[in-house]
């Protein structure tokens, strides 16, 4: 745009130098034409001489008369080229203004889209058909803006980063549940073993205590328990021994404890309840033949309930309740 101005700038000069060369000429012609009118010998008659100088005044009139209106249409002349010149001029900087804000806006980081008002493009009011030329244009690949690059880089550095961080996080989680599933394992497998190492086997010991009459034939069951009590059940604890008839008699039918009724000479009423009797009356016989062996001077056995008799006593009560 600057060149195509200074261009046009520099033909309009040579255009006012020329017109200003071409009236000087004109200007020394004239002055010459005079001179010479004025060294002209005095050769003609008196009329002539009368008339010449009438001649010689009305040529120099119209010769400053043109000279004035040629000043006239030169001054003229060079009035519309400085307005040419004034508004090729006004163009030039409004092109440049524009040309600046779009680079403004171009450069500016952030909203490449902003809301710019650019003026109406100036155009000319001659219509010129465009030339192209086709030229090598420089590399815009190396006009990379630097600012905008190094924040591309950090933020894909940044998505790397959370990437890496979301992976450490589900295979730590994978990790933690998996060593939660092995503890879970591990508490089953020794609940299992303390329950096979704490189980009772006190049906075993009163078994062993009855005896093999009583695991063969039927008989009393106050000899099987007067029995048990001589070798395994503590007979200073009467609550043991009531424990342990009760769990004695827990597995007992109807038919079996109608049978039993009628040996120890107990009234029968309903099962629970008979059971109980059964248990009380036993307990008593028991611990009065104690007393008994006592007075005689008889040893007796003790055994000493472990605790861990006693819970499955208890179990198997409530169990039974139940």
């Amino acid at each position: 745009m600057n060149k195509e101005v200074s261009v046009k700038l520099d033909r309009v000069y040579e255009v006012i130098n020329r017109k200003k060369s071409a009236e000087n000429d004109e200007v020394a012609k004239l002055k010459a034409r005079i001179e010479e009118l004025q060294k002209r010998p005095a050769t003609a008659s008196t009329s002539s001489e009368v008339a010449k100088p009438s001649s010689e005044a009305e040529e120099v009139a119209r010769l400053h008369n043109e000279q004035v209106e040629l000043k006239k249409a030169m001054d003229k002349r060079l009035a519309a080229m400085e307005e040419v010149i004034h508004a090729s001029q006004r163009q030039c900087e409004e092109a440049e203004t524009n040309a600046e804000t779009w680079k403004a806006e171009a450069l500016r980081p952030g909203n490449k889209r902003g809301g710019v008002v650019i003026g109406p493009t100036p155009m000319t009011q001659t219509r010129l058909r465009p030339r192209l030329t086709l030229a090598a244009t420089r590399c815009t690949v190396g006009r990379v803006d630097e600012h905008l690059k190094g924040i591309v880089e950090r933020h894909q550095k940044e998505v790397e980063l959370l990437k890496e961080m979301c992976l450490k996080e589900v295979n730590a989680r994978k990790e933690s549940e998996l060593e939660i599933e092995r503890l879970k394992e591990e508490m089953k497998r020794l609940e299992m073993e303390n329950r096979a190492k704490t189980r009772s086997n006190l049906k075993t010991r009163l078994d062993e205590v009855a005896g093999p009459s009583a695991r063969k034939t039927k008989k009393s069951d106050v000899a099987g328990l007067a029995q048990s009590t001589e070798k395994d059940v503590d007979l200073n604890s009467k609550d043991a021994f009531l424990r342990a008839a009760r769990k004695q008699l827990r597995g007992k039918k109807k038919e079996e404890v109608i049978s039993i009724c009628e040996k120890e000479g107990v009234t029968y009423t309903t099962l629970d309840p008979t059971k109980e009797a059964i248990a009380q009356k036993r307990t008593s016989r028991a611990f009065d033949d104690r007393g008994a062996d006592l007075g005689k001077g008889k040893e007796v056995s003790t055994h000493v309930v472990s605790d861990d008799e006693k819970d499955s006593e208890d179990d198997g009560r409530d169990s039974a309740v139940s």
